[in-house]
Order: structure tokens, then C-alpha cells, then sequence
């Protein structure tokens, strides 16, 4: 379940981190850019990062940044073994939320292409068509139909790194790996609600609803790998394709 989150909110922190550090043409129109040597570098990534979330919930086109506040997911797949054994898919579903992150510090070393920022989700929904089989702390789980899942407080720390590369007589930054870590204690609280389990029986949906919401603790520790291997599938790519339109010297006039 926390792996929904974490899949939509790929798209957030790819252009936070990107965005937030670079200093493509026009990017003042957007944010105050940074340079390398500053000092206040860290502080300065942190709040343009911060700025270009708000700014591009809703999209920017011209920078690439489709909308990110509601964002549409064609399908996400979570797959689980062990103590939590599950296969659970989500088709056309809307994730709300990412407007409200908050970054809360950056650590850049841009000569050594390495980029780390630890954010925050106050609130983050997902809604849409599942389908769901496996296994939840020895309970049988099955069921289609529409599910329901809240958020509360997640902490996050990203670290991209990356290379720096000669292309059209200029040099690029090339993001080549991305290393996420949800906190221990992350989330604070994890809702569900899923319609529709073993077939639409209402007694065995209504306790399976409240037996996950009353363990979700344990749930989202048992999640948490394919959380964190969903994140690099997905944000990755996207990190990747807009850093290739930026030559270093426009991700940091100073370089």
C-alpha cells in the first residue's frame, strides 16, 4: 500500500531535486538560482526546491513538469513475500497530495554530482481501481473494486548521484543512481479502505478493513522494500530526462 505513495510521489521529488539545483534558461522566472561556491548553498537548493513543488503542482510545460497535484497513474504493481505475502495492482488511480511537501534540507555537492534532500508528506491520498490477492500477517486477502488509501507524515531521504558528460561541445550532468530510504518511523499514521475484498462480502471486507488499518504498522515495515525499489523504477527516468536538457553551466552559472 505505501508503495502508491511512494510511486506518484516519484514524479515530486525527481523534479524537486532537479529543478531545485538547476539553473536552466528563464529558471529565475520560476526560482532564485544558485551558485556552486555560495556559501548558503544547501539553504538556497532547499528553498528553490521548495518553490518549484508549489509552483509546478499543477504543472509547467514548459519545463517539462506535467501536473502533479491531482497526478494520474495508469498502473502501479506491488508485489510482497514473507510474512506479508501479496500481490496487489492499482489501475487508474489519482494521487493527491503533493503539493503539501515540504522540503526539509538539502545536502548538494554539485562538483561531485552528488544531490541529497529529506522531505516531508504531510497528507497524500490514493484512490482508485485495485486488485488484490495474497496473504496479510497469515489472513487471507483477495478482492477488486475500488480502494481508498491515506497517508500521514512520511519522511523520506533521496540521494541521487550521477556523472558529468561531453555532449555538442558542452559539459551535461548524467543521474546514473538513485538511493531512497524511507525513516523507521515513517509514515505516522496509514488509513485503507478497500470495497469490494472476497467477493463483495461485507463481513469479511469490514474486517479485513479494520484488521489493516488497526496493524498498519506492520504492514507498511513488511512494505517498505518495495516501497523503496518502487521509488527508483520510477523517479530515475524522470530525474534523468530533464537533467539531459540543461548543459552544468546552466545548472549552476558559477560552474
Amino acid at each position: 500500500m505505501a508503495r502508491s505513495t511512494c510511486t506518484t510521489a516519484s514524479t515530486a521529488f525527481a523534479l524537486l531535486c532537479l529543478l531545485g539545483c538547476v539553473a536552466a534558461a528563464n529558471l529565475a522566472d520560476y526560482v532564485v538560482p544558485c551558485k556552486s561556491k555560495d556559501p548558503g548553498l544547501n539553504e538556497c537548493v532547499r528553498q528553490a526546491a521548495q518553490d518549484i513543488i508549489v509552483k509546478g503542482a499543477k504543472g509547467i510545460p514548459e519545463l517539462g513538469i506535467p501536473v502533479l497535484d491531482p497526478a494520474k497513474v495508469g498502473k502501479l504493481e506491488l508485489e510482497r513475500n514473507g510474512a506479508l505475502t501479496m500481490s496487489l495492482v492499482f489501475n487508474n488511480s489519482t494521487h493527491y497530495g503533493l503539493a503539501g511537501i515540504k522540503i526539509r534540507s538539502a545536502s548538494v555537492d554539485p562538483r561531485n554530482n552528488v544531490y541529497n534532500f529529506s522531505v516531508l508528506i504531510p497528507h497524500y491520498v490514493v484512490s482508485g481501481e485495485y486488485d488484490i490477492n495474497g496473504r496479510v500477517i497469515l489472513l487471507p486477502i483477495n478482492g477488486r473494486g475500488q480502494a481508498n488509501l491515506t497517508f500521514t507524515n512520511t519522511e523520506a531521504e533521496w540521494s541521487f548521484s550521477g556523472v558529468q558528460e561531453q555532449r555538442d561541445g558542452q559539459t551535461f550532468l548524467r543521474l546514473d543512481k538513485l538511493v531512497t530510504r524511507i525513516h523507521d518511523d515513517s509514515p505516522k499514521r496509514v488509513q485503507v479502505h478497500f470495497d469490494g475484498l472476497f467477493g463483495g462480502n461485507k463481513l469479511l471486507g469490514d474486517t479485513m478493513n479494520n484488521f489493516m488499518n488497526t496493524n498498519w504498522k506492520e504492514i507498511t515495515q513488511q512494505l517498505k522494500p518495495s516501497v523503496d525499489a518502487s521509488f527508483r523504477r520510477r523517479i530515475l527516468p524522470v530525474a534523468q530526462r530533464i537533467v539531459s536538457n540543461f548543459p552544468l553551466s546552466q545548472l549552476f552559472s558559477d560552474l
